[in-house]
């Protein structure tokens, strides 16, 4: 499954009406960090592309709420991303939301979220064979 991450219940809505719109089944939690969106990673390309153009959209326009005045200090600078550890916990890692929306200008969340995976396994289970070896 891939996991979309929301602060804001406008964003949250405005992409499930994409979804609703593009048929892709998805469901919705809630964490400590935000609201969840999950939907499957076998879309076919073009559905994937747009969902994920679409919420790049969403992620750039809720930094117009971070600059809320408003907003609490804590309320303003909250961004994360999620790791899937091997024995099925979730953590989450709290990364600095211009870094985070710098990085998703060039890759894609699926993206990122593959790096990370494959960081946390390596770290988790080292293979201690030269590289070259592998």
């Amino acid at each position: 499954m891939l996991e979309y991450i929301f602060f804001h219940n406008d964003s949250l809505n405005l992409f499930v009406q994409l979804l609703e719109q593009k048929n892709v089944p998805y469901k919705q939690s809630i964490d400590s960090l935000g609201k969840i969106v999950s939907i499957p990673e076998n879309l076919d390309d073009e559905t994937a592309d747009t969902v994920d153009e679409y919420y790049e959209e969403l992620l750039a326009s809720s930094e117009d709420l971070l600059t809320d005045d408003e907003l609490e200090p804590e309320e303003k600078y909250a961004a994360a991303v999620t790791i899937s550890l091997p024995d099925g916990k979730v953590a989450y890692a709290g990364i600095p939301p211009e870094l985070l929306n710098r990085i998703l200008t060039v890759v894609t969340p699926q993206e990122l979220g593959l790096f990370i995976d494959l960081n946390v396994n390596s770290v988790l289970s080292p293979d201690h064979r030269p590289f070259c070896s592998r």
